[in-house]
């Protein structure tokens, strides 16, 4: 399932008391979307988000991002305290299990965890307390990890944990991608090139010690806009990987030698249509990136030039909604979208 499934499948399994475990490769993006489901959530019920146990609100909707791999049982169970008066031992509430408020407890790295933290844990998820400490029922556990097949250091659950999740596979999806790469304004080349070459971001392979995860993408092409030119490759092979930082420099060549914004503007209908395929792709890409509701009947002079390569025509419109959602008021586009609405929504 794809992250916006995945979210509506936490909201169901969590209303109906279970705890749901995402797997994925590497670098898809299983704890954000867990953070996003969080501050959902607490719009939902009008609360104040939080994260961490240190910025603890009862009032609020927090959520505790706990890595179990790199944290010690003791964590979970409290510091223990000698109660004299009772001749007994009791042990301190943890802060990662809070008592009152709102929010989501996420086991990061639960396959990742050893044994001994798998078996602090075991209780959290079967009965949502700690000794004597219990997790507070506006609270929901989820958990994730990555997949042993992808040799990420994971251990085998004992099976009365895995019996008691809700496992949830989350796949990489280039349109989900692509709309959190518009939120997030990542850098127009960096969304121009994942719309041209998806498959690298679908190329993990455990035996390769880097590879271009939606993770590492968004870091390498950070590169393009903070760093020298004569660093850029290197660090963004550091990220992603020789082979895909060659790929994206020699876009992002084409895309820097596009004639400017302004001469689609002025001479729409002069401009040379480009012969390559890749030099066409992003000029497309490049139009839909900075297509308005008072530029695009101009633009589309352009775009109407492509009646031989419908494709393009119709990559530029699905591009340019996803941009500018305005465009659903523009008659250029409507009349467009009456003649290929089964195409483009």
């Amino acid at each position: 399932m794809n992250i916006n499934e995945l979210k509506q499948a936490l909201d169901i399994v969590t209303k109906n008391g279970g705890v749901p475990f995402i797997t994925a490769q590497p670098g898809v993006g299983k704890s954000d979307s867990v953070r996003q489901f969080a501050e959902a959530k607490a719009k939902e019920l009008e609360l104040n988000y939080y994260e961490g146990p240190e910025n603890y609100n009862p009032d609020g909707f927090g959520f505790i991002d706990l890595r179990l791999a790199t944290v010690d049982s003791i964590d979970l169970g409290g510091l223990p305290l000698i109660d004299r008066d009772a001749d007994v031992t009791r042990f301190t509430r943890s802060p990662y299990i809070p008592q009152d408020g709102h929010g989501i407890l996420f086991l990061d790295e639960l396959p990742q965890a050893k044994a001994g933290n798998q078996a602090a844990v075991s209780q959290l998820i079967l009965d949502k307390r700690v000794g004597s400490h219990s997790l507070g029922e506006n609270w929901n556990i989820i958990a994730a990890g990555n997949r042993a097949k992808d040799r990420a250091a994971t251990h085998k659950m004992p099976t009365h944990i895995a019996n008691r999740l809700t496992a949830l596979e989350l796949d990489f999806s280039i349109e989900v991608f692509i709309e959190y790469m518009h939120e997030k304004k990542v850098d127009d080349v960096a969304i121009a090139f994942a719309k041209f070459r998806p498959e690298l971001l679908e190329s993990f392979k455990p035996d390769q010690d880097i590879n271009c995860t939606p993770r590492s993408y968004i870091a390498a092409s950070n590169f393009i806009t903070t760093a020298a030119e004569n660093l850029q490759f290197s660090l963004m092979a550091g990220t992603i990987g020789e082979g895909a930082t060659a790929e994206y420099l020699g876009f992002a060549r084409i895309w820097k030698d596009l004639p400017p914004l302004s001469e689609f503007l002025k001479i729409p209908a002069e401009i040379t249509i480009p012969t390559k395929s890749d030099v066409l792709y992003a000029t497309i890409q490049m139009l839909a990136m900075n297509v308005t509701e008072k530029n695009a009947d101009t633009i589309n002079i352009f775009i109407s030039r492509l009646e031989d390569s419908p494709e393009y025509v119709i990559m530029f419109w699905t591009s340019a909604l996803k941009k500018c959602r305005k465009l659903l008021r523009n008659e250029t586009f409507r009349a467009f979208l009456k003649e290929n609405e089964d195409l483009i929504l």
